[in-house]
């Protein structure tokens, strides 16, 4: 009887020890130690089948795309000239009363069709919208085409405020981009302003022009 004892733990130590674990322990069960550990999740976008970022694969070289899209931001009516950082802009008194600013854009290095252009004017501090979004589609009658370059002039951003000492001596960051109808962005540029007026101050709000 007590052989029989004997016999039966042999043979429950040996089943254990063949299965590399004993009674009680944690397991690892279906976990490989020689294989490394999954790439992290950046890497499954390769899985999907998405490009590579960047350097992703070192075989390879990126394409040469040529010289990039540039939009930049300025003034003008007969030509269109860059304006800087903490420079001032005239402001434009409309017939109805309304109270705006007009810049000019220029696109290079852009050789394409159907693309739109958006404007608009914030706060500086608190990214709060002053003007109304100017959207414009570029085409031969609305903007000047020279090889692969795109300009544009008399765009209007026309003030929520219409009472011209709220809008005179305010800083005002002017923001442009250029974007295939419906698709991406292609180009942006954005350049804070000093809003002054060289008219007689009004009076009374809303009786400007």
């Amino acid at each position: 009887m007590l052989g029989r004892r004997i016999g039966l733990g042999l043979a429950i130590a040996w089943a254990v020890a063949a299965c590399g674990e004993a009674p009680g322990e944690a397991t690892d069960r279906g976990v490989d130690h020689g294989v490394p550990a999954r790439p992290d999740a950046a890497t499954d976008t390769f899985d999907a089948g998405m490009e590579p970022p960047d350097g992703g694969d070192a075989g390879m070289e990126a394409p040469d795309l040529g010289p990039q899209p540039e939009l930049t931001l300025g003034w003008g009516f007969a030509e269109m000239v860059p304006v800087e950082d903490g420079e001032a802009v005239e402001l434009v008194r409309g017939r109805q009363g309304s109270l705006h600013v007009e810049p000019a854009v220029r696109i290079e290095n852009l050789d394409a069709e159907e693309i739109t252009l958006i404007l608009r004017g914030s706060d500086p501090a608190t990214g709060a919208p002053l003007t109304e979004r100017w959207v414009r589609d570029l085409t031969a009658r609305t903007a000047q085409f020279e090889g692969t370059t795109i300009t544009k002039l008399f765009n209007w951003l026309v003030f929520d405020e219409r009472c011209q000492p709220d809008v005179v001596g305010r800083r005002v960051r002017i923001e442009a981009a250029v974007a295939r109808v419906g698709g991406t962005t292609l180009a942006s540029d954005s350049v804070e302003v000093v809003i002054v007026d060289e008219e007689t101050p009004d009076t009374a709000c809303g009786t400007g022009g």
